[in-house]
Order: structure tokens, then C-alpha cells, then sequence
């Protein structure tokens, strides 16, 4: 799309006025112009039971400690074609332009290229797997608008009339795709094409025609006005004895999840917390008050995971989780709430393995803990490692004053 120009200039955000309000959005009829989106960044975004990284890879890093090249012509994509190298290019071979589609790289790199810490190359099933979340309750089965981002304008403009683009954090902002060639000679061809859509590798490379790479398509259906995402089978040029795709790459890694039981047998529904609560001595006595209980137990999968620890206290009633309660004291009383969360390998709980504690105390002057402040001092995160873990809730409490008791509300949850 052209730029909107005044007077030879074109406007940045808000510089365009309409009377004394600036216009965010440009419209043609339903279609929206301008913008278009918001610039991709770098992160992670978790969709139903997969975490992807957010934008196209730029990585080289081999997992031998090598390097992947960066060609930045035809003749050099098309020999490591030949030569079975793993090479990767930008697109045009012009990183200056257009460096924000990431990296381009052949079949070859799928077998050496290092993903980031905890991720790995995506399988076609991760794939279809994430399309199936995306799709549920849409009338295709393969539809995946919600990760487009057209906010490079490479996308066909219809796009920008779908109400639901960019939702999902995704970031697919189409680019194409690469073939190369080889005339008589050495004269090799590189083309770049179909930059209105986006591919991507992904690691089942089942097919045994090595002019044929396995990948993924994210394409606009204009029939049917959706943007789709399907398996692609892909044959180039035979005057390469190998294929000569160049696609992108993302990254995937499961969400871990943790099952945890109200009971050691690993048996019924599983819960999404534990909680337990003790009411001090009350009004007019002083005394301590102790409290152990069982509470179950968390199955952690391979590479293990964190639950979330959590106590309040509150002087009406057991807050919930999501609540900001806070305690009351009277001035010139005193007291020191506990807890800690143990965790045991065996039913038995004879073993101690870890622990957290939760602690805290008031300063002698009676008054208010700030909902924040409490928040911030009794949450915690317990990192437990791969296994089936048995968890104990234990409390402590002593109070010494003449009015007001305090209430206890401790847990844990995934």
C-alpha cells in the first residue's frame, strides 16, 4: 500500500487531524488502512498446550557450537543446496530492508540449528495440534486468523477487514517463501515468492524424494474470506538435486503441567488447589495455635514445574485467593503467623525432601498490613523437579492480646 501523503509528507501516528481530534484509524469503506497492527517483538506466547516464540528466528547457533552461513546470493544458496550444507538467507538477500522477516533457511538447517533454551523445533502434529485450539468453534477446521499480523502491509488487504487478526499474540506476518535454480553452468537462480503468505519448517520430515520438504502454510482463502493454516508438501526444480525451499522457523515447547491430587492415591479429579484455614484463640486469651495436615499430592512431568504457594490473613472472613485482603491488630499487640509447605517422596512423608516457608510478623504497633505489601510477602513459587511429590501444610500462630483474633488462609495451587 502506498503512503498516505499531505503536501508531500507522510504523517506518523497522530499527526493526522480530522477538526481537533486525531484520527488512530483510517478506514476504506470496511476495511481498515492504517494502522495496521502493532510491530512484532520478541517473547513467548503460550496457546492452549504450546509455548511459541513470537517472531520468525534470526538464530545461526549450530548445536555443535558452528554456525549456521548467511548466504547473500544465488550462487551461494544454490551450492549449499547442492552440497547438502545447511544455509539460511534474508529475504532479497538484503538484511538492511528487510530484516524484520527473519531468517530464510534450507532443510539441511532443521537437523543442526540450536532452538532457544527449552524450545525445540515444532513437529507437524505440534502444528496441528495448535491449529486445532485456534480453530475450535469456527466453521474451518483448519482456521487461523487470530495469528496474523499485517502490521507490514504483506498480507492481502482483505485481512484487514477480519475482525479477529492479531488476537492471539502470534505475530505470522507472511514473507514467502524461496526456490532456487540452476541454468547450464553455474548459473544458479534464487527466487522469492509469495510474500502475501508465510511458511513454515517443522521437523517430521517423513518424505523420501529429496526434492520434497514437509512444512506449513498460513494463507489467505479469498473464496471463503478466512486465513488458513495447513500442512505443505513441496517439490522444486530438478536442476537441484535436493530441495530448495526457503521458510521460516518458530520455536515450541509444552506447558507443563502438574496434576494435583486432594489425596496420595493419584486417584479421582484432579484439583487446581489445597487450602487450609485456623482461627487463632479468640477475644481476651492469648496462645498458640499449630496446625499439620496432609494435603495430597502433585505429579510433575519431565522437566518439572512450579506451584504456587499462598497465605492471607484477613479478621472477618477466608478471603479468596484472587482477593486483597489484609489483617487487622489492635495497637500495642503482637503477633507472628507462620507456615510452611513440606514435600515428601514417599505417602509416608519420613523423607523430607524440600520446603518454603511463609512467614511474617507484625511490628508491635497494631494497625493495618497494606494489601500489596501483604500480597507480595506471602506468595511464593516452589520449584518442584520431575515425580510424584506428597505436600504438607503446616501452620503456626501465637498471639498475645486482649482483643481481635486473626485468621489464617494458606494453600497451594498450579
Amino acid at each position: 500500500m502506498a503512503d498516505l501523503k499531505f503536501g508531500g509528507v507522510t504523517p506518523g501516528t497522530g499527526d493526522i487531524k480530522v477538526g481537533s481530534s486525531n484520527a488512530s484509524k483510517i478506514y476504506q469503506g470496511s476495511t481498515l488502512l492504517w494502522p495496521l497492527g502493532v510491530a512484532p517483538q520478541p517473547g513467548e506466547v503460550t496457546i492452549c498446550d504450546f509455548t511459541w516464540t513470537k517472531t520468525n528466528s534470526t538464530i545461526t547457533a549450530t548445536t555443535t557450537g558452528g554456525t549456521i552461513p548467511i548466504t547473500t546470493d544465488a550462487t551461494g544458496w544454490g551450492q549449499a543446496i547442492e552440497n547438502q550444507q545447511p544455509a539460511a538467507c534474508w529475504h532479497q538477500n538484503d538484511q538492511a530492508t528487510y530484516g524484520y522477516l527473519g531468517l530464510f533457511y534450507n532443510k539441511f538447517c532443521l537437523d543442526v540449528i540450536q532452538p532457544p533454551a527449552g524450545f525445540r523445533l515444532p513437529t507437524s502434529d505440534d502444528w496441528m495440534d495448535t491449529r486445532s485450539c485456534i480453530a475450535s468453534g469456527q466453521p474451518q477446521n483448519n482456521y487461523a486468523n487470530q495469528i496474523v499480523n499485517n502490521y507490514y502491509g504483506l498480507w492481502p488487504s482483505a485481512v484487514n477487514s477480519l475482525s479477529d487478526i492479531n488476537t492471539i499474540d502470534f505475530n505470522s506476518i507472511g514473507g514467502g517463501t524461496i526456490t532456487a535454480a540452476k541454468f547450464s553452468g553455474s548459473n544458479y537462480y534464487q527466487t522469492f515468492r509469495s510474500t502475501d503468505r508465510a511458511y513454515y519448517w517443522h521437523s517430521t520430515q517423513t518424505s523420501t524424494n529429496p526434492l520434497n520438504a514437509l512444512g506449513i502454510i498460513h494463507a489467505y482463502n479469498s473464496s471463503n474470506n478466512y486465513v488458513y493454516l495447513n500442512n505443505l508438501s513441496s517439490s522444486t526444480p530438478s536442476s537441484l538435486a535436493y530441495n530448495s525451499n526457503g521458510f521460516n522457523i518458530r520455536f515450541v515447547k509444552d506447558v507443563v503441567t502438574l496434576d494435583l491430587y486432594d489425596n496420595d492415591t493419584q486417584t479421582g479429579p484432579t484439583v487446581s488447589s489445597i487450602t487450609e484455614s485456623i482461627l487463632s484463640p479468640g477475644p481476651g486469651t492469648s496462645g498458640q495455635s499449630f496446625f499439620t495436615r496432609d494435603a495430597g499430592s502433585v505429579v510433575v512431568p519431565s522437566g518439572g514445574g512450579d506451584v504456587t504457594l499462598f497465605q492471607y490473613l484477613d479478621n472477618s472472613t477466608l478471603p479468596n485467593i484472587t482477593d486483597a485482603h489484609f489483617g487487622v491488630l489492635p495497637p500495642n499487640s503482637t503477633a507472628i503467623v507462620g507456615g510452611a509447605i513440606n514435600v515428601y517422596p514417599n505417602a509416608n512423608r519420613n523423607a523430607f525432601q524440600l520446603s518454603y516457608s511463609l512467614e511474617w510478623s507484625n511490628d508491635n504497633q497494631g494497625g493495618v498490613w497494606s494489601p500489596d505489601g501483604f500480597a507480595n510477602r506471602k506468595t511464593g513459587t516452589l520449584t518442584l523437579p520431575q515425580g510424584t511429590w506428597y505436600l504438607e501444610l503446616k501452620f503456626f500462630g501465637e498471639k498475645n492480646t486482649s482483643v481481635g483474633q486473626i485468621e489464617y488462609f494458606t494453600g497451594i495451587s498450579v
